[in-house]
């Protein structure tokens, strides 16, 4: 109440209480005293009088307007005239009410207080409706899907502007234009069709995925969710949907069908060469194969004859035989008779722009083939054939499968070369092809036989199995050819120092078997076994003008211990050769608890697959504190799997093992930027980065940085606020690779640091040249720092080094003042470790970086603390 009477005050609560309204009040007659208690009394309601000594009513109308604009406003007053009253109203009053009529009051206030309520409840609306409007907003503009509404002529109403990512082209130039514009002719039908079927039926949400045209022209695949649009009258009035740009999973389920079909391609032809005992009845089936298993439109063989060259052909049920196109010759200019002039395969990527000659070509572009492979069958080196398939769609053949279709051809070109020998069918059955020994199979047999007879001779039978190391890298260096002629000679090798080949087997790749077949005991055949094994390899393998010095593992496994029949017994021997393997052991023999290992191991792997689907993982962050401003410089994400009490010294090794940790690294990288994006500047430091480490095997593929860079574009992430780790041993391997690709990434904004610095064995002038902004000393050398004097100095000189390069340090595992005083003095410019706070998750950190604000930049204390 604004009254300087207090009579009047007295007449207006008595009229108030006599009409039954429960109220608290306060009277003011200064203007300070008013302003105060609209912030502090905070009133629903403000009586004044119009005309006071010191302060008008009006006065206090504009400050109520100002302060508290919805707080309803009457005047009660004995001078006010009604010209003065109306004014009052338009500028902003609730009502006024006279003195000699004080009982119309309460009706004022309370018709007053209705219409606040009113306004009240409509603000709240209107805001709310501001906020779910803005929200919905953001969420379009963040979405990298692409949301659209379109009439129901399918023409676009509205497109949001993340098509431009997807399409390429402007959202605005969309609108008016039907979705059939865009979408590629193949899928028109089945677009129309999912319009049609949600315009006639009651579902709520439909799905398809159909090719889109880019406007470069490159085709995508999208993934549509729609919904129909209703009017208030129930009437039709359009369609709302959402895009997911589904390419690249598009692109890899292909990949993977074309090898699945190749896979049945290769079994097929497999068990036909077996089988089949007819030249042509062979090369028929063949053709048959794959084009129903294989997947490919037209499959032609070729084979050299005395007469007429024998053509085979078969096409699939898509394609008219009368538009078959003619054969090629065997000595053109085409595919056919580049591979039987070379004897190497010949890749056509896409008909339609090949640079070498295409007999026929418009003809196979008509029956919708855009792409071709002649493999040459080849004995002795020499072509005696060609294997021709073609597909319907361009990039078909790649390496993957390229290396299947080899094998086809081999064995093709076997069962051609002894196709008039009983004998043959034997050795495809039993024997490997490469090296003329025992497969698997005819080897069980045989090993069987050889239980049988040392259990009637009570003698020992021992079993060795040794695979040959590096074999890889002389296929990488001088060619699969190369890695044959090791695996022929070591068979021979094998066959001189045995009499007994039936002892004798190639498991495949460059794995073999041998056993003992004299009546010694078990310790005396393990050790002639090794014996002989190790002469094998005693003198090097001429390779061409190179001798090889090769090296191999083994492990051994004893009858009856290891296993009483042929199954168990070797694979108890390959599962000692495993282990010894990972333990570094020549020979080792085979224990019980090895095969729980493995089962261990096998669990272990399905969990951890399961995991990386099922993205069962989180993250911790340990933060790095500037020894010079105390202020939160950075963070280090760590990869934790919750709940399975594994490592990641366990763990992560085996993500490398099982080629899971580029899909792995990628989610940690977009998990880390996301959880932490709220960090930045929390500590009064604009530019916090978290830091990821990156894995050899990823930093090894050459899209590395691609991907990344990508994966940052994609999710609108600043590359500044990206850390990668690498460390010094791995960039070591390839320097080469790695400057190129962090170099392509620090160009970008991304910062590369070299963790574990100090442990590796880089050069100073590899390192001057590698694009490196941090290194971070190795907690090996800052454990010790106050008691050891030589690590003292190999920290203080990777400092200095640090500086002269333009690079800053940071130090890992500190856990005490003592040492983070020392860094300090050397010059270090941030510390990690348990000093400033133990690996915590993001809303941990968050709480964390919450109380250690305040702190005023000493966030280590605050740590402490």
């Amino acid at each position: 109440m604004v009254e300087d009477n207090p009579a009047d005050v007295e007449l207006v609560v008595r009229q108030l209480q006599r009409d039954g309204l429960s109220f608290t009040h306060r009277v003011t007659t200064e203007e300070r005293d008013y302003r105060a208690a609209i912030t502090d009394f905070a009133p629903h309601l403000i009586l004044s009088d119009f005309s006071l000594p010191r302060f008008d009513g009006l006065s206090a109308l504009r400050i109520a307007r100002a302060e508290a604009p919805a707080v309803p406003f009457i005047f009660v007053s004995g001078t006010i005239g009604e010209e003065r009253a109306i004014d009052a109203l338009k500028s902003g009053a609730s009502d006024y009410v006279l003195k000699e009529n004080v009982k119309r009051l309460v009706p004022a206030i309370r018709g007053a207080l209705r219409q606040y309520e009113v306004a009240n409840a409509r603000d709240l609306a209107e805001d709310l409706l501001r906020r779910s409007e803005s929200r919905l907003q953001d969420i379009i503009n963040t979405s990298t899907d692409w949301i659209w509404e379109c009439d129901t002529e399918h023409r676009f109403t509205f497109s949001s502007a993340s098509v431009a990512d997807i399409l390429g082209y402007a959202h605005h130039s969309m609108l008016g234009r039907a979705a059939s514009s865009y979408v590629d002719p193949r899928d028109q039908t089945q677009l129309e069709d999912a319009f049609a079927e949600m315009q006639s039926t009651a579902a709520k949400t439909i799905s398809t995925t159909l090719r889109w045209t880019h406007k470069n022209g490159t085709p995508r695949w999208l993934e549509r969710k729609l919904v129909a649009l209703q009017g208030a009258d129930g009437k039709l009035r359009g369609f709302r949907g959402i895009d997911r740009d589904v390419t690249m999973k598009k692109v890899h389920e292909s990949r993977i069908g074309r090898l699945n079909r190749a896979l049945r391609f290769l079994s097929g032809a497999n068990s036909a060469v077996v089988r089949i005992r007819d030249r042509h009845e062979l090369l028929r089936e063949a053709c048959r194969l794959a084009v129903q298993n294989g997947g490919y439109a037209l499959a032609t063989v070729y084979v050299r004859s005395d007469k007429e060259p024998i053509v085979c052909r078969a096409v699939s049920s898509r394609h008219s035989e009368a538009k078959r196109p003619p054969t090629e010759p065997l000595d053109g200019a085409g595919p056919v008779g580049q591979a039987m002039a070379s004897g190497e395969p010949v890749v056509v990527k896409d008909l339609e722009d090949a640079k070498i000659h295409i007999p026929n070509r418009e003809k196979l572009l008509a029956m919708g083939l855009r792409s071709c492979i002649a493999l040459p069958l080849a004995v002795d080196h020499t072509p005696i054939g060609v294997v021709l398939l073609h597909a319907e769609e361009p990039n078909v053949f790649g390496d993957a499968e390229l290396a299947l279709l080899r094998q086809v051809t081999g064995n093709i070109t076997f069962s051609l070369q002894y196709m008039d020998s009983k004998e043959s069918a034997e050795r495809l059955v039993y024997f490997d092809t490469l090296t003329a020994l025992a497969n698997r199979s005819l080897y069980l047999q045989r090993l069987d036989g050889m239980i049988h007879a040392a259990e009637r001779n009570d003698t020992g039978l021992v079993l060795l199995v040794f695979d040959i190391s590096g074999l890889r890298t002389i296929n990488d260096g001088l060619g699969h050819h190369a890695g044959d002629l090791v695996l022929q000679l070591v068979a021979e090798r094998m066959k001189n120092a045995f009499r007994d080949s039936n002892c004798l087997s190639h498991l495949g790749g460059g794995r073999y078997a041998v056993a003992s077949t004299d009546a010694y005991d078990a310790s005396a055949a393990t050790t002639v076994l090794r014996e002989r094994v190790d002469l094998l390899f005693d003198k090097p393998f001429t390779i061409g003008e190179q001798d090889l010095r090769i090296s191999v593992t083994a492990g051994l496994a004893q009858f009856p211990e290891d296993g009483r029949d042929a199954q168990a017994l070797l694979h108890h021997a390959q599962t000692a050769l495993d282990h010894a393997k990972e333990e570094g052991e020549q020979y080792l023999r085979h224990r019980p608890d090895m095969n729980a290992a493995a089962s261990e191991r096998l669990n272990l792997t399905n969990l951890l697959r399961a995991a990386v689907a099922e993205r069962q993982f989180l993250l911790n962050y340990q933060p790095k504190i500037g020894l010079w401003n105390q202020r939160v410089s950075g963070f280090e994400a760590l990869l934790r799997w919750p709940g399975s009490n594994v490592s990641p010294g366990i763990f992560v090794p085996m993500l490398e093992s099982l080629g899971l940790i580029n899909d792995i690294g990628m989610w940690i990288m977009d998990r880390a930027l996301a959880e932490s994006a709220a960090w930045a500047g929390a500590d009064g430091n604009g530019d916090t980065r978290v830091a990821v480490n990156v894995s050899a095997l990823q930093l090894k593929r050459e899209t590395f940085a691609e991907e990344v860079l990508q994966l940052l574009a994609k999710t609108g992430r600043d590359p500044s606020r990206l850390e990668l780790e690498v460390t010094e041993s791995m960039l070591m391997r390839h320097p080469q690779r790695a400057a190129e690709a962090l170099g392509r990434l620090r160009d970008a904004g991304v910062t590369i640091a070299i963790d574990d610095f100090g442990t590796g064995h880089s050069s100073l002038q590899l390192l001057s040249h590698l694009p490196v902004d941090v290194l971070k000393i190795d907690r090996s050398f800052v454990q010790d720092l106050p008691t050891n004097a030589r690590h003292r100095l190999v920290v203080q000189m990777t400092i200095s080094l640090a500086k002269s390069l333009g690079m800053s340090t940071v130090a890992e595992g500190v856990e005490n003042e003592r040492q983070a005083e020392l860094l300090t003095e050397m010059g270090c410019d941030a510390i990690q470790g348990y000093l400033v706070l133990r690996p915590a998750p993001a809303n941990e950190i968050s709480a964390w970086l919450a109380r250690a604000a305040p702190a005023g930049g000493d966030s280590r204390r605050s740590a402490k603390a």
